[in-house]
């Protein structure tokens, strides 16, 4: 099985994303469920886009009639020898001239202009949104832009998809007793969180079946259970044997990768779970790579793969009956890969089965995560 195919894999088996109607203020980081269009023309009618004043009729001095609102009601028809103050955002006035304020003077009760023209600058019905524009489409991510639009469209609330609640559960003796710090469990809730997932659980537990059964079923309410640890031979897969009772089934079980050999996916449900090896540096990777996708798809973002053919930075030998997948950093527009094993990650090299060496400059499959 190529990497390929087993991401092909994750992707036919990612339960499907409940949805939620939330407040629009509530919105930031959100991932739209629906695709919402504008429901009114912004402004809705023409307004003023200067402070200033309506005059009707000849002559340079105006007795004042008082002064509008921004986004009011339709002012009432001016007679000969009236004037009102229109504030930036104000109707104008029908059969009127507008003088931008800095060529009026003000008086008590009365205004003197200096000059016939009319000089009104407006903004447009619909300049700042259109009744009908799309403002976001279904698996976007909310940001403040898109929340000012919606609430000018006329949206107070959205329809999105919830955050996958996600349970954390890392297993060993060593890490329990405190021997070893459990870093991964602090590595995994940054990175859940970063794509927009909620921790709901987290539990270290002992090599033990039971400790680890009766951390799954506490954690009932999660959508994915991500489970590190307890798969190597000594401990006779451990972890795996418990998501077996419990009625999973594995889509994914020991491919042939590396690192991830011992790792596992798959699904009972609307649940899903991974299991990882206990490296950090393996976790990190295998989350980036397969995980990081579920979990997406989970919270309604479309899945997407990108790939580059990049020359390899530096050589390197692998089992010829094993894929490899090496981190990297590419950046924004691809040309070359900068970095290989970097702290943050934003594409993989893959290798395939049927290879042992490749060699610096050599061209090689890099895919964006």
């Amino acid at each position: 099985m190529t990497v390929f195919e087993m991401l092909d894999v994750i992707d036919g088996h990612v339960p499907h994303a409940p949805e939620e109607t939330i407040p629009l203020i509530d919105a930031l980081g959100r991932v739209g469920a629906r695709s919402v269009s504008a429901s009114r023309n912004m402004p809705s009618f023409d307004i003023s886009a200067l402070d200033g004043y309506a005059v009707r009729g000849a002559g340079t001095e105006f007795r004042v009639k008082g002064s509008l609102e921004p986004h009011g009601l339709t002012p009432l028809p001016l007679k000969e020898g009236e004037a009102v103050f229109v504030p930036t955002g104000g109707r104008f006035p029908r059969g009127s001239r507008f003088v931008a304020r800095e060529h009026v003077s003000e008086k008590a009760d009365a205004v003197r202009v200096e000059t016939g023209a009319d000089e009104r600058k407006a903004v447009k019905s619909g300049d700042w949104l259109k009744k009908g524009q799309r403002l976001i489409d279904r698996g976007d991510v909310v940001g403040p832009a898109a929340m000012g639009l919606l609430a000018l469209g006329g949206h107070r609330a959205l329809r999105v998809f919830k955050k996958p609640a996600v349970a954390l559960i890392t297993t060993g003796s060593e890490l329990k007793k405190g021997s070893i710090i459990d870093s991964n469990k602090f590595l995994l809730a940054g990175l859940v969180q970063g794509d927009g997932g909620s921790v709901t659980s987290l539990h270290t537990v002992d090599d033990d079946e039971e400790e680890i059964r009766h951390a799954m079923t506490e954690s009932a309410d999660a959508r994915l259970f991500i489970l590190t640890g307890g798969t190597s031979k000594g401990k006779k897969d451990l972890t795996k044997r418990v998501v077996r009772r419990l009625g999973f089934r594995f889509h994914l079980d020991s491919p042939p990768i590396l690192p991830g050999k011992t790792m596992a996916f798959g699904r009972k449900g609307p649940q899903a779970f991974f299991i990882l090896p206990g490296n950090p540096k393996a976790v990190q990777s295998l989350y980036e790579l397969f995980v990081k996708r579920a979990l997406l798809g989970m919270a309604g973002r479309p899945l997407q793969r990108t790939e580059y053919i990049l020359p390899m930075a530096k050589p390197v030998e692998k089992p010829a009956d094993k894929a490899m997948v090496i981190p990297v950093s590419i950046g924004a527009r691809p040309e070359r890969i900068e970095e290989m094993y970097p702290v943050a990650p934003d594409g993989f090299i893959v290798l395939e089965e049927g290879k042992e060496k490749v060699a610096a400059g050599e061209p090689v499959r890099v895919l964006r995560v």
